[in-house]
């Protein structure tokens, strides 16, 4: 974390905490020296906000945990400039930009200054790329004429994170498992070729356990810091039709018709096969479950500038609410606690690859995804 930065005080524009106004209600607050000792008691973050969501006080917590020691001062600004979210420096600052609307921590806020207790959970990613978990409480407190509000920012991503994981791999083990004793009862029964079909489909459910096992493993390992990449050379056409390989058969199930676009180019590269494999397989797997019957996902691969990048595209156009929580951590399009997909390729990408990952949605090409990697990765 960062900290606050002189080049970063909203303080300096028109209206906010410069003014005199501002001021008056500082020291308004500094003549509650009680209250301010109590705040500084509680091991979480906590902030008094005015009005305008400019911050009067701010406790020991948060100016531990983000360095702000003498030479800073966070008065004036807003939550999100503090807490580093990565939109708080769009036109308007906090509170302004797009995703703003739909930010739990806000809405807590806003139901303070209109007098009731907001509480809201509030997905952040900041601007060094870490996500924040936070349950958002905000209290009124009525000073004089002013009112104020009382934020708490409780730190509940390890509890976001043992309930979406358990959800996540209790959900698909244990489907995948019943499809194994499933094909298994059959297998007793059937003979000759049918026998041999079914054969074939207990040793790909199985795999698919394995695998979903292993990605489980991957991403906590990532996330704790303790997973090392493996660098080899590798043909970016090779590797695709490698996936494309993985995928046929379900494809065929789900009468979904998958290709590699024939402009699709073969670019050597070095990186962590495994892993990029990974993030493709989450593509492709996010397109399956997008598309319908009878639709096209398209995968293809090409040079550009120094960087190999794959794309995996198909015809659904995602909401706004989902484009714009596509990779938060918690967020899912399938339903509570199941978003750990996207989450995961960026994570995986950019902290261990050197990569980028991101997506378009809309119009006539529907939603793609890509993967951007370095043709030479980066030193460790």
């Amino acid at each position: 974390m960062n900290g606050y930065t002189k080049e970063n005080d909203p303080r300096s524009t028109p209206g906010a905490g410069g003014d005199d106004h501002f001021e008056r209600q500082k020291r308004e607050w500094q003549t509650q020296p009680f209250l301010s000792q109590v705040l500084n008691a509680v091991p979480e973050i906590i902030l008094v906000l005015n009005s305008s969501r400019q911050i009067i006080f701010a406790n020991e917590t948060l100016l531990s945990r983000f360095k702000i020691h003498d030479g800073g001062d966070p008065g004036g600004q807003r939550f999100g400039d503090v807490l580093e979210c990565r939109h708080s420096r769009e036109e308007g600052g906090c509170g302004a930009a797009r995703l703003c609307r739909i930010c739990g921590g806000l809405q807590a806020i806003e139901a303070g200054l209109r007098g009731n207790r907001g509480v809201q959970e509030c997905r952040m990613l900041t601007r060094s790329g870490d996500a924040l978990d936070l349950q958002v409480t905000a209290v009124p407190l009525d000073l004089g004429a002013n009112r104020y509000v009382i934020c708490t920012f409780a730190d509940i991503g390890a509890l976001k994170r043992r309930r979406a994981l358990e959800r996540l791999f209790f959900h698909d083990v244990m489907n995948t498992a019943a499809g194994v004793s499933g094909l298994a009862n059959l297998l007793v029964e059937a003979e000759g070729e049918q026998a041999a079909e079914v054969r074939v489909m207990i040793v790909n459910t199985a795999a698919a356990l394995v695998e979903q096992i292993q990605s489980q493993r991957l991403l906590t390992m990532a996330e704790n810091g303790d997973l090392t990449v493996s660098i080899k050379s590798i043909d970016s056409l090779v590797l695709l039709r490698g996936i494309l390989a993985k995928w046929r058969d379900e494809g065929k199930t789900r009468r979904l018709n998958l290709v590699i676009k024939p402009d699709s180019v073969p670019v050597p590269f070095s990186s962590d096969e495994a892993i990029v494999s990974h993030v493709l397989n989450s593509m492709v797997r996010n397109a399956f479950e997008a598309s319908s019957r009878g639709m096209e996902i398209a995968l293809d691969c090409h040079a550009e500038e120094q960087a190999v990048v794959f794309r995996v595209r198909n015809s659904t156009v995602m909401t706004e609410d989902a484009q714009l929580q596509v990779f938060q951590r918690s967020f899912s399009t399938r339903g509570s606690g199941r978003g750990l997909g996207t989450y995961s390729m960026k994570l995986l990408t950019e902290r261990l690859l050197g990569g980028k990952v991101g997506f378009s949605s809309g119009g006539i090409d529907g939603t793609v995804f890509y993967l951007r990697l370095p043709l030479i990765p980066p030193p460790p």
